[in-house]
């Protein structure tokens, strides 16, 4: 009995064991029995490819490697555990912190996907083993057993082992790890092939394979991943020093690294399933919403993805490659986590993109009624949705990707670009000019960045042609070689299609950028172009060079719809080539081979578009790593120049020796043989000729030069002021404090001694007043004042200021020159560059040079005893104070006496019957000297600064659109060329077009439903005929839209163009240039390329979408009571995608626009920053403006795929839906042969549903540039140039004489007038000075830059209001105060409308000591002047003006202190050369330099914008309370004091 119980329990385990030794034995032999094979080949093909075997093989392998790396691991835990023993007895450090490990995304994919993959595998092995277990072990092939189970034994060992890597901090895999995942990739590969070959061939199979063939698809994605990181090596682990790692990210360390706090992106802590449906990104767009986005109200980046810790890296990258470090080479170091995952997803979409057309042969034979199991429909549409999910996935996140890869390589490029132009040489910035560099940020930078996507174009697209051609083998077989030789031949047009669109590209934007630099020029300087009445001048020049590119940009264009052609007509003419090789071959054609194929086909459309785009953007990218290897290695600026010590040696400054040059390339040094010990508060004033150097001096003490040979030694820091005044775009008070922080003693103390205190009372907001266009708006005087402020404010140790006192009047040079070099910096070690003589009685020290060379040294007194150089320039001073001296005894010998008075009565008889001269001439208020009187008089400004300064800011802030685009705007693009008749057209071509597409789809349908009745003739013919009609139409479509298109952009350019040409100058008085130019750059290319691009684009998308849904619900209709939900929801997220992201598109071209406009403001000021070395803060402005952008980017194209992935979801529902219909309740009155045409255009409906939301979108977005440009086109217009009714005499005016009759003058209608009912006389040929307030707005006047509200002016008895503009400024000549030379050559500037000889040309530049200069280049006349005229000194620029005067010979001539930049030398010889020139002409010249009126027939004195005085100026002289008397008795008390 005890005997029982055992004999049952052995029983119980013998008969499992003895059934599973059965199963092992027979079923193992039951299902490997293979074919005969014959030859060794057809054994490897049995051993690869029969189910069985291959199973045994991939099962035996990994079971290998398990026991491989379990060996290996367990050596290696045990050396480890050892290490860190011995480091913690050693040490006391144990295993290492987890704020030193960096984990990259890459690394939390890998475990992501082993871990999906490995629970799955889990999961078959698990349902395998219960199957057998309910029904049988014979149920389940052995085989297929132990492969789920080696499978999923393999995975659980990767997901231990890449787990296991955090915690050991690897950074890279093991080699066996990496050799493993090599294998699983090569075995996948065979597995997926032999799957895909089984569907294909309809082999029979039972639901292991099937469930064997899900499992190699749905795995490859991820065994693909993990074969590019094996072919890396590296884990995604990194290990930082923790304090090192939180300064490069710059984020405060009490904030998590998960980014969870408030203001950083929801990103950054997102969870997978947050990542993946872009979840994270809903509470910005119902903030977006709810109220109109600003950029602060947009999350910050997560720390990685940020400048600085992006910049680090690239920079490390970048130094550490031997010379010449490539850009390239730094970029793939440092982001290749991000391209390899990238690449991964790009595979992933690859995969299951072909699912769709490979299932239409199954639904139709489903639908048919032949199943091959049940439920067999249900399945398929399971399948089908599946895939389209994953490719949706895939795609959009893909595309997510790529772009933020593409953002932190811009943000990298830029952030380094910055950083090296803050270190460029002098030399290095005439090879590489602002412009250029800011082109290598927008243009070169975005190239780059669009790369990030095309490079996986090069290798993913034509493994997607690959495979589309390998299952068009399989559908249709060899007639597949029709569509073969199609593609090629469309590839091949493509390809030399693209070639051209490069050369075309490449022209267009050389021309471009010779357009927009001469506009640049022309708005920059628009005052000198209406004062010379130059518009039509350069108009035309603009317009030839618009007239060039319009040509470039057709051919553009057409070759452009010729591509568009290509595309839209490769489905068809593939369709075409295929089916008339299937006739010809008499390869049975069916519906589901047909419709296949046809699907298959569009899927092959996206390589022919994109391949040769990828092709062209990878060659452009190629040009911009180019120019960015070259800008990136180009010369710096030498650090070692100049040896800067600290504070408390003999001398401050030192040089020994020196020989400097500008050009490194020069055999002449600029500088030669220069030696300066400079003591400590010492005052060192530099003089000589224009061009002999002086600068050049101070560039070499900042160590701006190439020093060639000697030692510069600086002590103690620096402060420097230019001679071109620079003005930072911020506050008039942060451009004082530069950086510093407020002291306000201080800072007072310094407005009073720059003589800044009644500007700023002036202005609404004081010193929290925005100056934008570096203050080109503001009065010169007040700039250089503002800029000396500045070094003033910074309490430096030496002054380093370049001819300061220049374009500021005597009184105000005299105040400044006595507060502040000789007060505030009177301890202060000063070196100044001027050509004031009078001021060099206070230095210390005087450097005279010539020709680079110092030619004398020492004091006043003893350089004046010495003779030659310094003697030479005092000779000028000296003829000015003679001429005081003669005026001054003069005025001591009147004798005013009753015939004395009534003469000066009869002389001022006119001038006193004037209103505003009796009323204001009230020598009660003028009192005794007049002293307090002039010195208000000096201090006051211009009418028109007054004016401008009333102003919160000098410039509005330009409105930021906000809202939809209005319908007003595209009808207004509509109706801009022929009329809105184009439009008509396009939709009859479109119509024509969609219905011959949707014909000849149902025409194959139809035809090929019953192959008893297949007449091969007539099918190829009336296929073919439909066919053709509508690539006609297509053709007609693509060629019309780019005339249309081109037609209406020129239309706008000239409209604009015009407007701003005659645009008043209160326009760019109140318009910032850079404003202006966005409309003839951006905006005016939108035009050009993007909107009819997009326009054509939206409707022909809009077209097919319609035609798609037609044909769905046709063949189902109760498809309808889903789609018509479907389309409410469509339009509720498209509405709710469009309120967010059209704001942040705005605040994104905002902030874009903001990087390159703060670094043209660097660079212009670049000395500046340096010599105060305020680098480190202008790169945090940079980064920081960086980081504002790519947030924006960031969020706006996770917009993007947001909505794409919504609107793709859709017709992935409407699809799956359609599908499930035919397979369900279709078979009863569904045709089978329309099941196909209905997946065939439902499988495309994803792309156009997501297509037209998002063109349309962009469509808007590039419609504000039409809206802008309209804008501009509104601008109400100056005067004609010419009334041909009344135009005046060829030789007016002959006499010169000027008559102001009760003038008054205000800049706008709500302003106060600036001139005041001023009358006065001026004979011809008559010599006048004008002094004080009010000078700038008389000239204006007189040049009708603004026109008078009240009285006239009259030139020999004509009324100037009555004439053209043109007529009235061309018989004037004018030389302003700023010199402006425009690019261009000597030729070019001197005589702009070639209206001269060479010999006259050279005539007049020997008058201005210009020839022996030029005449030593090698171009002499066309000689290159660069931009701005920067490659020539100011005094040179000035004197090229003044040759242009001379040319010129005008009866009226008009003097704006044209000679304050020269030196006084220099300045007599040109006033000799004007008096001689011009003796008979009238003369009215602006008086900063008080000697300049004294040889005057007459002067106006004006005080706010009242004629004050008007007289000779020896009569005014003899009045004791004259104002002007009281002007010159302060200039020569001020001279005596000198002396």
């Amino acid at each position: 009995m005890t005997s029982t119980p055992a004999m049952a329990y052995i029983e119980m385990v013998r008969s499992p064991a003895l059934e599973m030794g059965t199963y092992l034995l027979t079923a193992w032999t039951a299902t490997c029995n293979s074919p005969e094979a014959n030859s060794t080949w057809d054994w490897i093909k049995v051993i690869l490819f029969s189910p069985c075997c291959q199973h045994v093989l991939i099962s035996s392998l990994h079971l290998v490697f398990v026991a491989l790396l379990a060996l290996y691991s367990i050596t290696r835990l045990v050396a480890v555990r050892q290490t860190r023993s011995s480091s913690v007895q050693q040490n006391g450090v144990g295993k290492t912190s987890p704020s030193e490990i960096h984990i990259s995304s890459i690394y939390r994919i890998q475990v992501a996907c082993i871990a999906l993959v490995m629970l799955f595998q889990w999961f078959v092995a698990i349902w395998r083993v219960i199957h057998a277990a309910r029904y049988g072990w014979f149920h389940v092939p052995a085989h297929e057993l132990v492969f789920s189970l080696s499978q999923a034994l393999a995975w659980s060992v990767f997901a231990a082992i890449v787990c296991r890597q955090k915690r050991f901090c690897a950074t890279l895999h093991s080699k066996l790890l990496r050799a493993w995942w090599i294998m699983t990739f090569l075995l996948s590969l065979l597995a997926l092939y032999t799957s895909i070959v089984r569907y294909l061939n309809h082999d029979p199979r039972d639901v292991h394979l099937w469930i064997d063939d899900i499992v190699s698809i749905g795995m490859f994605p991820v065994v693909v991943l993990l074969v590019l990181v094996a072919m890396v090596g590296r884990t995604g682990i990194s290990v930082e020093d923790s304090d090192l790692f939180e300064s490069l990210v710059g984020f405060d360390a009490s904030i998590p690294e998960d980014g969870a706090v408030a203001g950083v992106t929801e990103f950054a802590s997102a969870s997978f399933i947050s990542k993946a449906m872009w979840l994270w990104l809903n509470p910005l767009l119902k903030r977006g919403n709810s109220k109109v986005l600003e950029l602060k109200d947009i999350p910050l980046l997560a720390p990685e993805d940020r400048a600085e810790l992006l910049y680090s890296k690239f920079i490390v990258n970048f130094e550490s490659q031997p010379a010449p470090a490539s850009v390239r080479t730094a970029l793939l170091q440092t982001f290749w986590p991000q391209i390899l995952f990238t690449a991964f997803l790009s595979v992933s979409k690859l995969s299951v993109m072909y699912v769709g057309p490979i299932l239409i042969t199954q639904f139709v034979s489903n639908v048919a009624g032949n199943e091959l199991f049940s439920c067999e429909g249900l399945v398929l549409v399971v399948i089908l949705f599946a895939a389209k999910l994953v490719e949706v996935l895939s795609a959009h996140h893909f595309n997510f990707y790529t772009q933020k890869l593409g953002m932190v390589v811009r943000s990298s490029l830029i952030t380094a670009m910055y950083r090296k132009g803050l270190r460029l040489s002098s030399f290095s910035r005439q090879t590489h000019s602002a412009v250029q560099i800011a082109r290598y940020m927008s243009v070169d930078a975005q190239r780059i960045s669009d790369l990030m996507l095309q490079i996986h174009h090069l290798w993913a697209l034509p493994l997607q042609v690959a495979v589309g051609l390998i299952i068009l083998h399989a559908v249709i077989g060899i007639s597949c070689l029709g569509g073969i030789l199609m593609i090629f031949f469309i590839l091949f047009l493509s390809f030399n299609l693209a070639k051209f669109h490069r050369g075309y590209q490449g022209n267009i934007m050389r021309l471009k950028n010779i357009r927009m630099t001469i506009t640049t020029e022309v708005l920059n300087n628009m005052k000198i172009l209406k004062l010379q009445a130059w518009e039509d001048i350069f108009k035309r020049k603009i317009e030839e060079i618009r007239n060039s590119e319009r040509k470039w940009l057709a051919k553009f264009m057409y070759v452009l719809a010729i591509n568009v052609f290509l595309l839209w007509l490769s489905p068809i003419a593939f369709s075409t080539a295929t089916f008339a090789l299937c006739v010809l071959l008499k390869v049975p054609l069916t519906s589901a081979k047909v419709f296949t194929a046809i699907s298959t086909f569009r899927i092959m459309q996206e390589p022919l578009r994109l391949f040769p785009q990828a092709l062209v953007t990878i060659s452009q990218a190629i040009d911009s790593f180019d120019r960015l290897d070259n800008y990136m290695c180009s010369g710096e600026v030498d650090p070692s120049a100049v040896e800067e010590l600290p504070l408390g040696g003999k001398f401050d400054v030192e040089i020994e020796n020196g020989n400097f040059k500008w050009d490194p390339a020069s055999d002449r040094p600029t500088l030669k043989d220069v030696n300066v010990k400079v003591k400590h508060g010492t005052f060192v004033a530099i003089v000589g000729m224009v061009g002999s150097g002086k600068s050049a001096v101070l560039s070499a003490v900042l160590g701006e030069m190439t020093k060639l040979s000697g030692s510069v030694k600086v002590r103690g820091r620096t402060a420097y002021v230019g001679q071109s005044a620079w003005i930072e775009n911020a506050t008039i008070k942060d451009n004082i404090l530069f950086g510093r922080e407020l002291d306000k003693a201080r800072y007072e103390e310094t407005i009073r001694t720059c003589s800044l205190t009644q500007d700023l009372a002036r202005m609404n907001l004081g010193d929290e007043t925005e100056v934008v266009d570096r203050g080109i708006h503001l009065p010169i005087d007040l700039k250089q004042r503002i800029q000396l402020a500045r070094a003033v404010y910074q309490d430096a140790d030496v002054y380093v200021l370049d001819d300061v006192f220049s374009s500021i009047d005597a009184h105000n040079s005299s105040v400044l020159f006595k507060e502040c070099i000789m007060g505030a910096l009177g301890k202060k070690t000063v070196l100044l560059v001027t050509h004031q003589m009078e001021f060099l009685r206070g230095a210390d020290l005087i450097l005279v040079l010539r020709n680079g060379e110092i030619v004398q040294s020492g004091k006043y007194n003893e350089l004046s005893e010495a003779g030659t150089d310094f003697q030479t320039l005092l000779a000028a001073q000296k003829e000015v104070k003679v001429v005081f001296e003669m005026k001054e005894r003069e005025e001591a010998l009147v004798v005013v006496d009753c015939t004395t008075l009534s003469k000066q009565t009869s002389h001022n008889a006119e001038l006193t019957k004037s209103p505003s001269t009796e009323k204001n001439l009230d020598k009660k208020a003028l009192g005794g000297s007049g002293r307090m009187i002039i010195k208000t008089l000096h201090l006051k400004h211009d009418s028109k600064t007054v004016f401008r300064k009333a102003k919160a800011s000098f410039i509005d802030d330009e409105q930021r659109a906000t809202g939809q685009v209005s319908l007003g705007v595209d009808l207004l693009h509509a109706m801009k060329a022929f009329k809105g008749f184009h439009v008509f057209v396009l939709l009859v071509l479109q119509t024509c077009w969609q219905g011959l597409q949707i014909a000849s789809d149902y025409w194959l349908a139809h035809s090929t439903a019953y192959p008893t009745n297949f007449q091969p003739a007539q099918f190829i013919t009336m296929y073919f005929e439909l066919v053709f009609g509508s690539g006609f139409f297509i053709l007609l479509m693509s060629l019309f839209t780019a005339f249309a298109g081109l037609m209406t952009a020129q239309s706008f350019f000239d409209s604009l163009l015009n407007c701003i040409m005659r645009a008043p100058m209160a326009f760019f008085d109140r318009t910032p240039s850079g404003r202006i130019l966005s409309r003839f750059a951006t905006d005016q290319s939108n035009v050009d390329f993007l909107v009819p691009i997009l326009a054509g684009t939206v409707l022909c998308q809009g077209f097919q979408a319609f035609g798609i849904l037609v044909v769905v619900v046709q063949v189902t209709w109760q498809m309808i009571f889903v789609i018509v939900p479907l389309a409410y929801v469509y339009v509720l997220l498209q509405r709710y995608y469009v309120a967010t992201s059209r704001e942040l598109t705005r605040i994104d071209g905002t902030t874009k626009a903001s990087i390159i406009v703060h670094f043209s403001d660097t660079i212009s000021g670049l000395a500046t920053i340096r010599a105060f070395c305020q680098q480190p803060r202008f790169a945090t402005v940079n980064m920081e403006r960086v980081d504002a952008s790519l947030r924006t980017a960031f969020h706006n194209n996770a917009a993007n795929e947001w909505l794409g992935f919504h609107l793709e979801m859709i017709g992935t529902v409407v699809l799956a839906t359609s599908a499930l219909f035919m397979v369900t309740v279709g078979r009863n009155f569904i045709d089978p042969e329309l099941v196909g045409l209905s997946l065939s255009y439902g499988l495309a409906l994803n792309g156009y549903l997501y297509g037209i939301a998002y063109l349309a979108f962009q469509l808007e977005n590039n419609m504000v540039s039409v809206e802008r440009i309209n804008k501009y086109c509104g601008i109400t217009s100056e005067a004609p140039p010419v009334i041909e009714d009344s135009r005046p005499a060829e030789n007016w005016p002959t006499q010169g004489s000027i008559q102001f009759h009760r003038l008054q003058l205000r800049y706008d209608v709500d302003t106060p007038l600036v001139l005041k009912d001023v009358s006065f006389n001026i004979k011809g040929g008559e010599k006048v000075g004008v002094v004080g307030s009010g000078k700038s707005s008389l000239i204006q006047a007189l040049f009708r830059l603004v026109e008078p509200s009240n009285g006239c002016i009259m030139i020999d008895k004509l009324d100037t209001r009555q004439i053209g503009l043109k007529d009235l400024r061309t018989k004037f000549g004018i030389i302003p105060q700023d010199p402006t030379l425009f690019e261009g050559t000597v030729r070019s500037n001197i005589d702009p409308m070639h209206e001269h000889t060479d010999p006259e040309i050279w005539e007049v530049l020997e008058k201005c000591q210009l020839a022996e200069t030029i005449k030593v280049k090698n171009d002499k006349l066309d000689s290159v002047v660069v931009e701005n005229g920067d490659n020539w000194s100011v005094g040179q620029r000035q004197l090229l003006w003044l040759g242009r005067a001379l040319l010129k010979k005008a009866k009226i001539l008009v003097l704006d202190e044209p000679t304050t930049v020269l030196d006084t030398l220099t300045d007599s010889i040109m006033q000799d050369i004007i008096r001689a020139e011009f003796a008979k002409s009238t003369v009215i010249t602006i008086a900063r330099r008080i000697p300049r009126v004294m040889d005057a027939d007459k002067v106006l004195v004006f005080d706010s914008g009242v004629l004050k005085e008007f007289d000779a100026p020896s009569r005014l002289l003899e009045q004791p309370d004259s104002l002007f008397a009281a002007v010159i008795r302060e200039y020569s008390e001020h001279s005596k004091c000198e002396e």
